[in-house]
C-alpha cells in the first residue's frame, strides 16, 4: 500500500537504485563546490552508451541558499 518512499543516500545507494530500476523520481542538490576527481556522484552505475543514460523529464529547479535543487522524473529507460 505504499505510494512513495524517500531514499536518502550517497553515490552507492543512488547507483544501486538506478541500476535496479527502482527510482522513478530524482531530487538532487548541487553545491557550488569543485571537488575534482575521485568523488563520483553515482557509483557502480554506468550506461553502456550516452544515448542509453537515464534522462529526467518534467524538470524543476529551485535555489536553496547557495545550492541548487534539481528534480525530475526518470524516463522509463530500464524497460
Amino acid at each position: 500500500g505504499l505510494c512513495s518512499v524517500l531514499v536518502e543516500g550517497g553515490p552507492r545507494v543512488l547507483g544501486a537504485l538506478l541500476g535496479s530500476g527502482l527510482a522513478d523520481k530524482l531530487v538532487a542538490f548541487i553545491a557550488p563546490l569543485l571537488l575534482g576527481e575521485g568523488r563520483p556522484a553515482v557509483q557502480n552505475f554506468a550506461p553502456p552508451q550516452l544515448a542509453e543514460a537515464p534522462r529526467l523529464l518534467d524538470i524543476e529547479t529551485e535555489r536553496c541558499g547557495e545550492d541548487v535543487m534539481i528534480s525530475g522524473y526518470l524516463k522509463e529507460w530500464w524497460k
